[in-house]
């Protein structure tokens, strides 16, 4: 209820929603590999007639972040190291504050994230009150604060739904320029309708007891 009430629609304009996530491409199989060997196909056993040998699947990190303004552009990351604290500084923090929307300023965007462990560090924290005055320390943030961040309840969706027509992609650059074309190419007026649910859905988590409202 605090929260909700510290934040009136007239703030909106000023939010900046960030996230990251993992977007990970279906897994294939190489037909060339299905072999089976034996005098008679009829005497091996349906079990071992066909067998597929799984290719690892390509994934990358991807983060951004959304306004009613517009967006940043898209960071994307190749998966498996260690997401922490450091990384997130690094790789995403910079780069947001060098890419705000126009025409939201630093000093005035009220900067949302999650409750993720790596977003709450104190090294974390003490960063985003440096570079982004505004932003929603995280001991104010509502529980469940995955379900009001923008991101996370709605753009990513949209974003790998996006990736569906391209089919098999195998190589990490050629997933990494799809991804930032198709990020580009998600209509603004879809984010912002996104974003004027969110006072909606805080009253949702709010109605809920901070509960999970996603069903």
């Amino acid at each position: 209820m605090e929260f909700r009430k510290l934040y009136r629609k007239k703030d909106m304009a000023n939010f900046l929603f960030v996230d990251e996530c993992y977007v990970t491409v279906n897994k294939f199989h190489n037909a060339q590999n299905n072999r089976c060997f034996g005098k008679s196909f009829e005497f091996i056993p349906d079990r071992k007639k066909f067998r597929e040998f799984p290719k690892t699947p390509l994934s990358a990190m991807i983060f951004a972040g959304v306004s009613r303004a517009g967006r940043t552009p898209l960071v994307v990351l190749r998966s498996g190291f260690k997401f922490n604290q450091f990384k997130y500084e690094e790789k995403c923090l910079d780069f947001v504050q060098k890419n705000l929307p126009y025409p939201l300023e630093a000093e005035e965007v009220i900067f949302y994230q999650d409750k993720a462990p790596c977003h709450a560090a104190k090294t974390v924290q003490s960063h985003l009150a440096a570079i982004l005055p505004a932003f929603i320390p995280n001991d104010r943030m509502p529980p469940n604060s995955p379900d009001l961040n923008v991101p996370d309840f709605c753009v990513w969706s949209m974003l790998k739904q996006r990736l569906v027509k391209y089919g098999l992609i195998s190589i990490f650059e050629k997933l990494k320029k799809i991804l930032k074309k198709e990020w580009d190419a998600i209509p603004q007026q879809a984010i912002q309708d996104s974003g004027d649910t969110w006072q909606v859905r805080v009253r949702r988590v709010e109605k809920a007891r901070g509960g999970h409202i996603e069903k």
